[in-house]
């Protein structure tokens, strides 16, 4: 059976060994003050690991913006074509304290990330997803929006676009397994986010209590919206649904008797929403 993590993208392969070189130790955080909050707001755990995601995510678009920052200073067109991969190596050995038996495996990883970044699907590839989503009748993946399909309407919030699940600047590769249909406007949002976890989290923490009033819809905006969307990995929190198939599905609360906020909200089909 092959590896599994050869079906992961170059990012998301680098953010596995950074897990692997840093993970995450519950035990170890007893007696610190995140470990404090958890408990105060009675989060069971989630503010924890929400917060180890969130500095992984950094570490991550650490290393990999500054290994871009180095191939566009010496790019190859000017300099000795491994110069740049040379500077990517001093970087890793100098200017961090990554083990030294884990630099070339992260910076092989990193030289494909800022190769994939480089790459689009191809037109021909973007034309097959795209008819095959309109075919089957498919909607928006992160939003469940209908989608417009007309080449005329391309700048339309709804229209149809080619979306990278894994950000191609964060290490995306352009195979049809990262690739999904999505509209401009998820899309656009989403672009150079990591995952939920790379989300201002902490902002989300809404005043307004009724989600059928105009308060709480501009409150709501379409950034927070695709934040808990991605946190639901796109589904149905309990029956897997999902809004390409399902259509707009149902934000709601875990718990009615707190507010509406990142650790309390989730994605429900009909069905589960009214239950």
């Amino acid at each position: 059976m092959p590896n599994e993590i050869n079906y992961l993208t170059p990012g998301e392969q680098l953010k596995e060994v950074l897990k692997e070189l840093y993970p995450f130790k519950k035990k170890d955080l007893v007696n610190s003050f995140l470990m404090d909050i958890d408990n105060a707001l009675m989060a069971e755990g989630e503010y924890l690991e929400i917060t180890y995601e969130s500095h992984i995510n950094y570490f991550l678009r650490r290393l990999i913006a500054t290994s871009e920052y180095l191939y566009r200073k010496y790019d190859p067109r000017s300099y000795p074509s491994d110069r740049y991969i040379r500077e990517i190596r001093n970087f890793l050995s100098n200017s961090t304290r990554i083990p030294g038996s884990k630099l070339e495996k992260i910076l092989t990883l990193l030289l494909e990330c800022i190769r994939e970044s480089r790459k689009e699907p191809s037109d021909t590839l973007k034309r097959n997803l795209l008819r095959e989503a309109q075919n089957q009748g498919r909607r928006c993946y992160i939003c469940g929006s209908s989608l417009d399909f007309t080449s005329a309407g391309r700048d339309n919030w709804n229209s149809a676009i080619v979306e990278h699940v894994w950000p191609r600047a964060m290490g995306g590769d352009s195979e049809p397994r990262n690739l999904r249909v999505s509209c401009k406007r998820c899309s656009e949002i989403k672009e150079n986010y990591i995952d939920a976890n790379d989300f201002h989290y902490e902002k989300i923490c809404l005043v307004n209590h009724d989600k059928g009033r105009g308060e709480f819809l501009r409150e709501f905006n379409w950034v927070y919206r695709v934040a808990v969307l991605t946190k639901s990995e796109y589904k149905c929190v309990i029956c897997g649904k999902e809004p390409a198939y399902e259509g707009v599905m149902e934000f709601c609360r875990r718990e009615e008797d707190d507010s509406w906020h990142f650790l309390n909200m989730g994605l429900y089909c009909s069905k589960h929403s009214q239950e």
